[in-house]
């Protein structure tokens, strides 16, 4: 459900904004543990509100990168299906090895994910070697 929902909220990035988003919540992206990072961008994506979206949107491919690792390595299950979804967005060849780790845990969704996101990568690969 977390992937489904992250997809249609960055389908929404581009729209104009009516409300700013909690400054708590800017301020958390900032934070030095990653879990908090990880935590703020969960609760201004789940907002909704175009505004937070577009906060998120502007967090360079490299953030975007650390804190989809973050959220592989994570001992929460949620942020380890939400890693491994935006890992498959992301394509990151660098995730590889995480990615395989998660494609063997318990939780079957975050299986399927990961395995997915190693799809992409895999296809992004060949693609980009014709």
């Amino acid at each position: 459900m977390i992937p489904r929902l992250f997809l249609l909220l960055m389908l929404l990035l581009g729209f104009a904004a009516h409300a700013a988003p909690d400054p708590a919540l800017v301020r958390q992206l900032a934070a030095e543990e990653s879990d908090d990072k990880i935590a703020a961008i969960h609760k201004l994506a789940l907002t909704a509100e175009p505004e937070a979206l577009a906060v998120l949107q502007q967090l360079a491919p490299d953030a975007r990168r650390t804190v989809a690792m973050a959220a592989l390595g994570s001992k929460n299950a949620a942020d380890r299906r939400w890693g491994a979804f935006l890992q498959g967005v992301l394509r990151d060849p660098s995730a590889s090895e995480a990615l395989v780790a998660a494609a063997q845990c318990d939780d079957p969704e975050t299986r399927s994910l990961a395995r997915g996101a190693l799809d992409q990568i895999e296809a992004e690969r060949v693609r980009m070697s014709h």
